[in-house]
């Protein structure tokens, strides 16, 4: 028999029980002392202690799995929900009980899963499952867990993954700690999730491949990992030749440690917008004017490309009083008073404008009043000094639809020098930034609420910091956790509890000034940053109580929760949930940016203790300060 295995899987009393099984042996064979056997006599005498002992074990065991599945003679041990399913475990995570709801889409009788290590199931490192345990039973509150388990047939061979979300908790029952998963099967939501997740990537694919400009994605060292059917067209190679080259096998003019450079400009500010040259599989070179975006999370870079070949083609030839017409954009030609003389057949398609209706008249027809005198007063002044200007500008169609464009506007001279001809080349580019955006909000924005997420917040902070540096005002920043919204949910599901997190969402943004930031941290956590307060610290505290005890006020109004219905009145949820919040007030970079997070989480978290709906100062020499 092997005792290392048994010291493993022994219950906290092991030596009572070897102590035990000892004087159940002497007592039969009648042995007063030990040290009389033989050493023969002696291992048989060990192993059947052994036994002796593994009887025992197995007694106190199943004595433990009537007491748990007694239900309700044990309330103190496991309340058994109808609803739910559950798994009972011991200190070493083996399963001493255990039962599927019967809405599961696991087909399981709970009793085969006893004397089995749940770890053994779970799709998880067993290192952080144990580790997870570990934590459950050191600790008095509950704790929440998404967890994916194999599911097991007839013959233990195991199956298909079965996601559940479980509540965990600790119970005590004569001194021994047992450890209680309530588990619900989560199957439909991740199903509805993973569904809604994919119909948007599939309509994302479709805009993007039907979409008439170039679009590719590469990692942060440029190779192309995915690439669009128009993009192919304009560099002549197919989509399969290019997913895995490096984009500077494309590019015309620059070498490897200038191409580096530019990447990591990318990546330093987020996005880029320029001007390059790319070489065509037939050798020929295209002009073309990029727009990219680096996404953080993926470590990628999303980019959209247009072919402005003609276009730079066009702009040479005006410049030498020869314009063309033959090109994808839309062209408008004035004379030196800004009278149109002529326009192409796309600037009719964007603007729906014939030449008839505006031949004579001066272009600012076309205006959409979104940009102010002085935007105008500068474009000129670009003009008149440079020859020319390029930018974006909102226009507005026959139609009265306004749309963004990119335009690039030439003075054509005379040998001279003087003025002949304005020319105008532009193209219609609401489209692709209607993509940017919704790219930037999945970068930068929570989903549900539309706040700043923590990368946003991060940035903006750093922004505030560097602020304080200069100015010498300080700043605060908040750490906000909802009180009593775990039960919200467990009562009336997630669509109420996302519900009152848009609610919240509007009543913060609702407490600050329009400069301050707003932000999601995460679940049912909020950060609010408060910058440019005072010079002096007693002053900005003072500032901050006051906008910390707004906010609690805020949150701790009634909510009034309506859930649309189809075909029947819509029903109203009241619920009241407050709020408490941990503020640290800062200035300069005395702390680096996780610190003063982590320091208004740790002053959170004392305001959590100290009873809820509370708000608690961080102060470095303090710790955590009971000002309010």
């Amino acid at each position: 028999m092997n005792r290392a295995l048994n010291r493993v899987h022994a219950p906290s009393d092991h030596k009572n029980l070897r102590r035990l099984a000892e004087y159940r042996l002497k007592k039969d064979l009648a042995i007063k002392n030990t040290s009389q056997l033989q050493d023969v006599g002696r291992q048989l005498y060990d192993l059947q202690v052994d036994q002796i002992e593994i009887e025992l074990l197995r007694e106190e065991f199943n004595r433990l799995r009537e007491k748990v599945s007694v239900g309700n003679n044990h309330p103190k041990l496991i309340h058994k929900p109808s609803n739910n399913g559950y798994f009972f475990l011991d200190r070493h995570g083996r399963i001493l009980d255990a039962q599927f709801s019967p809405a599961s889409s696991a087909n399981h009788d709970g009793g085969k899963w006893t004397r089995h290590f749940l770890s053994d199931y779970v799709v998880l490192n067993s290192a952080e499952f144990y580790e997870f345990l570990d934590a459950v039973f050191e600790s008095e509150t509950k704790k929440t867990f998404e967890l994916s388990f194999e599911q097991v047939n007839s013959k233990k061979q195991l199956g298909l993954q079965l996601p559940l979300f479980a509540l965990v908790n600790a119970v005590t029952d004569d001194d021994k700690r047992f450890c209680l998963f309530v588990i619900e099967d989560i199957s439909a939501r991740k199903l509805a999730e993973r569904k809604k997740s994919q119909a948007e990537l599939r309509r994302h694919k479709l805009v993007i491949s039907a979409a008439m400009d170039g679009f590719w994605i590469s990692d942060a060292q440029g190779t192309l990992e995915e690439v669009n059917e128009a993009y192919a067209r304009m560099s002549g190679y197919t989509i399969q030749e290019l997913v895995g080259m490096n984009i500077n096998q494309l590019e015309v003019h620059k070498g490897n440690d200038e191409f580096q450079t530019h990447i990591d400009k990318i990546i330093a500010q987020g996005h880029d917008r320029f001007e390059t040259q790319h070489r065509r599989k037939d050798g020929s070179i295209i002009d073309i004017e990029v727009s990219s975006t680096y996404l953080p999370d993926s470590e990628e870079i999303f980019v959209f490309s247009h072919d402005i070949t003609k276009r730079k083609r066009a702009e040479q030839s005006l410049r030498i009083a020869a314009a063309t017409f033959e090109t994808r954009d839309a062209i408008l030609i004035t004379d030196a008073q800004a009278n149109i003389i002529s326009v192409n057949r796309s600037f009719t398609e964007i603007t729906g404008y014939s030449l008839a209706d505006v031949i004579g008249k001066n272009p600012r027809i076309l205006s959409s009043g979104k940009e102010d005198d002085s935007f105008y007063a500068e474009m000129w002044n670009r003009l008149l000094e440079q020859g020319s200007w390029a930018g974006e500008i909102w226009d507005k169609r026959k139609n009265g639809d306004t749309y963004l464009k990119w335009m690039t506007l030439t003075a054509v001279k005379n040998d001279c020098g003087e003025t002949m001809q304005y020319v105008a080349i532009f193209s219609d580019i609401t489209e692709r930034k209607q993509l940017e955006e919704q790219i930037r909000q999945l970068a930068f924005y929570d989903t549900l609420t539309k706040l700043p997420n923590r990368r946003l917040l991060s940035d903006r902070l750093a922004q505030s910091m560097s602020m304080s540096k200069r100015s010498g005002l300080f700043g605060a920043v908040m750490f906000l956790d909802l009180d009593n919204f775990k039960p919200l949910n467990d009562t009336h599901g997630h669509v109420i509890g996302d519900l009152l997190l848009v609610e919240a969402a509007n009543r913060l943004k609702n407490c600050v000034r329009e400069m301050d930031t707003v932000a999601r941290f995460g679940g049912d956590e909020f950060v609010v940053m408060i910058s440019e307060l005072y010079s002096n610290k007693a002053e900005s505290t003072t500032h901050a109580i006051i906008v910390a005890e707004k906010i609690r006020n805020a949150l701790s109004a009634p909510y009034q929760l309506n859930i649309q219905l189809t075909d029947k009145p819509a029903i109203v949820v009241e619920h009241h949930c407050t709020v408490s919040i941990g503020v640290v007030v800062f200035i300069n970079h005395e702390g680096s940016q996780d610190d003063i997070i982590k320091w208004a989480d740790s002053a959170m978290y004392q305001a959590k203790e100290s009873g809820r709906n509370l708000i608690r100062f961080y102060d470095s020499e303090e710790r955590v300060s009971l000002i309010a």
